[in-house]
């Protein structure tokens, strides 16, 4: 089925519709490497067309450059790169017989991945769930008592699992040019730990709406933070990220805005913080298994699939490595679907995707990613007062706990 693409890249700055579809798939050896090569023909409602080649190598992305830029300079449709690039992506990681990809050494701050047998720690879902339920009880909206009491929970088990944290305020104007007081937890390995001039920020939004408990959205994100921070916490510093300073960060001010992520992103830029990079945990615990369970936005329709049972990984233009380290390590987990998205221009033309912690941390230069059971999309729970832990599949949770845990723990190889 070919993917349906509006662009406001064309002549005259007009919207243009196209049609793209992946004619060719090619495998081949070369050098000892899987090698693709994808050949896509596009055609627009006013009779212009594009040809563009892509080959894919396993220890990198090569692109049919000639090709490419002669089909932006015919048809206008440079904004449209990253939709293509994330159907060529997900056609290869689909491949039941390829390798996961590593990275060119020197190319990537990251380092080499390398995906080891399982991890001698483990997530705990009983641990998981009473998070879950304790957040969730009833709403947390912001600047309210019932929101103090779930940051202070969360601090206690923080400093309980050898962490020492920090409250950071910070005054801010929402979209309604109010303005907002809040309080982001950072959490950071003891002074005991290894320290590393690298930082790598994992973190979740911890306020709801005002009329909701947010179990979803984001009472799961923030159990499933919990329990990281208590796997790689000082009590277990063996299973720490090596080279690395790991920081944990629950974020205040979302809903008004991702106002505790701004906060966060223009402290490390104005501190010249090493960043490799952000990923912001949002609603991770939704999952159906029914066709047409998954809404998606114009243009990603028969790219992406219907049933709501993955779990999404999406990052901008300068989080290629990220975005690949991440969803190979989660791949690995057991009956767990996990889909990729590189959106470009920071997401601007896809707004969607911009709606969590990860935005700012962007609009800032750094490498980030949302990790999300895709929110709206698909769970009819979304801002409303039933978004409860009952509605939650507590085995979904589970796999998308270990998966996080997995890659974080990876990341320096």
């Amino acid at each position: 089925m070919p993917a349906v693409i509006t662009t406001k890249r064309g002549t005259g700055g007009l919207q243009k519709r196209w049609a793209l579809r992946i004619s060719t798939d090619q495998y081949e050896c070369v050098g000892g490497r899987l090698s693709e090569r994808h050949e896509a023909q596009i055609n627009a409602a006013d009779g212009s067309s594009a040809r563009v080649i892509f080959v894919l190598l396993h220890d990198g992305l090569g692109l049919g450059r000639d090709a490419l830029s002669l089909a932006w300079l015919v048809s206008g449709i440079a904004s449209q790169y990253n939709v293509m690039n994330a159907k060529v992506l997900r056609s290869r990681q689909s491949d039941k017989h390829a390798s996961p990809k590593e990275t060119v050494p020197g190319s990537s701050k990251l380092g080499s991945r390398r995906h080891a047998s399982p991890e001698s720690v483990k997530t705990d879902i009983e641990q998981i769930w009473q998070h879950v339920e304790w957040i969730a009880a009833e709403p947390r909206y912001a600047e309210t008592d019932r929101l103090e009491q779930c940051r202070a929970y969360c601090e206690r088990h923080l400093t309980a699992f050898g962490w020492t944290v920090e409250r950071r305020r910070f005054s801010a104007a929402d979209q309604m040019l109010r303005s907002m007081n809040g309080i982001n937890l950072v959490a950071r390995r003891s002074p005991q730990a290894v320290s590393s001039s690298s930082v790598f920020v994992l973190g979740a939004h911890l306020d709801s709406r005002e009329n909701t408990p947010g179990a979803d959205d984001n009472a799961s994100a923030v159990a499933v933070l919990l329990e990281i921070a208590r796997l790689l916490g000082e009590a277990n510093n063996a299973a720490l990220p090596k080279g690395v300073d790991l920081e944990l960060v629950v974020f205040d001010l979302e809903e008004q805005g991702m106002l505790g992520g701004a906060f966060h992103a223009e402290t490390c830029r104005q501190q010249n913080r090493s960043l490799i990079g952000m990923v912001s945990l949002e609603m991770l615990g939704y999952c159906s298994h029914d066709p047409g369970s998954q809404t998606l936005p114009e243009g990603l329709q028969g790219i992406y699939p219907d049933v709501g049972n993955f779990i999404a990984v999406v990052g901008n233009q300068n989080s290629s490595d990220l975005i690949q380290h991440f969803a190979d390590v989660i791949r690995l987990v057991d009956q767990l679907p996990c889909e990729s998205l590189q959106v470009p221009d920071n997401g601007l033309p896809l707004p969607p995707t911009r709606l969590s912690d990860h935005s700012p941390f962007w609009d800032a230069g750094f490498p980030a990613l949302m990790i999300t059971d895709t929110s709206f999309m698909r769970n009819p729970h979304y801002h409303e007062p039933s978004d409860t832990p009952q509605t939650l599949d507590r085995d979904f949770l589970h796999k998308v706990a270990e998966g996080v845990l997995n890659a974080v723990s990876k990341l320096t190889g």
